[in-house]
This record gives structure tokens, C-alpha cells and sequence, in this order.
């Protein structure tokens, strides 16, 4: 009993605020990853190299200028799907639908026909021309759900033309 401490002892070091440095470890134990190994991290500049590379790897092709491509970023770092889709409607009524996988198939919640018709077309102009998108599920979900919620024939030819591509 010698070994353990008295709860008067503990309830002194709860009011000096000491905590056993046990506690402290476990849970950088639990979270996997050190301050010092996140810090090497941040430091190597290997988190630049990830962001230019994924930056890169966007395959925007447009008319318009370094403009465009820098309204589609922003707009894809936006999470929240109203403030998302107000920003891309913006965007495609000012310079058309960027060759952006990502963008356009976020872009298939709008719900104007003509936007709609728009990024579709866009689509099968890339998927005909060899590209193809990192994540096809999701878009094809969207895709199959297009012709329903606009029951629009020229909609549901073009997202099954689309789709077939995917």
C-alpha cells in the first residue's frame, strides 16, 4: 500500500496543476505523430511540393487568362455547397466551364438547365479527348441523377453519353 499515493497526495498535485508525464505521452502515443515529426515536415518544404504538384496536375485549358484558374481554386477550397455552387455559377456565366474534372463535377448540383447543359458538354469534350478524372464514382452518381431531376431529354442523352465515358 506503501506504493501508491494517498488521495490527500493526489489532490495536492491536481491543485499545483502537476500532471504525470504518463498522460502526456499516452496521448502523443494515441495521435501517431510527434510535434518534432510534424515540424520536420513543415520544414523539409515537402508540403510546397504537394500543393504545387496537386496544382499542376489541374488541367485547366481555357481562353481566358491565369484569372480563371485562380476563381476555379479558390472556388474548389470552398466547403460549403450553397456558397460553392453560388461561386461556380459566377464563374461558368463569366467564362464558360474551365477543363477542371473537380469543378465541374462538383458543379453538377445546379440546378440551371443551362449550366447544366454547359458542364456536360464540357465533360464529354475532355473524357473524347483522352482525359480522365481522378474519381469517376461520385460523378457518375450525379450523372445518372441528372436526367430525373431535370427530365430534360437533351440533359438525359448528354449525361448518358457522359456517363458511358466515365
Amino acid at each position: 500500500m506503501g506504493d501508491r499515493p494517498s488521495w490527500k497526495e493526489i489532490d495536492a498535485r491536481k491543485d499545483r496543476g502537476g500532471s504525470s508525464p504518463a498522460r502526456g505521452s499516452r496521448k502523443s502515443e494515441r495521435s501517431g505523430v510527434s510535434k518534432d515529426a510534424l515540424d520536420r515536415l513543415f520544414n523539409s518544404g515537402k508540403i510546397g511540393e504537394i500543393v504545387r504538384e496537386k496544382e499542376t496536375e489541374k488541367q485547366i485549358v481555357s481562353s481566358s487568362d491565369q484569372a480563371l484558374i485562380t476563381k476555379v481554386k479558390r472556388a474548389l477550397r470552398i466547403e460549403d455547397t450553397i456558397k460553392f455552387l453560388t461561386t461556380a455559377e459566377k464563374i461558368l456565366k463569366e467564362h464558360g466551364a474551365p477543363a477542371d474534372f473537380e469543378f465541374l463535377g462538383r458543379c453538377l448540383e445546379l440546378s440551371n438547365i443551362r449550366l447544366i447543359l454547359m458542364v456536360l458538354r464540357k465533360l464529354d469534350e475532355m473524357l473524347e479527348s483522352g482525359l480522365k478524372p481522378e474519381r469517376s464514382g461520385s460523378m457518375r452518381a450525379l450523372i445518372g441523377m441528372l436526367g430525373v431531376k431535370f427530365g430534360d431529354e437533351e440533359v438525359e442523352s448528354l449525361a448518358s453519353k457522359v456517363k458511358s465515358q466515365l
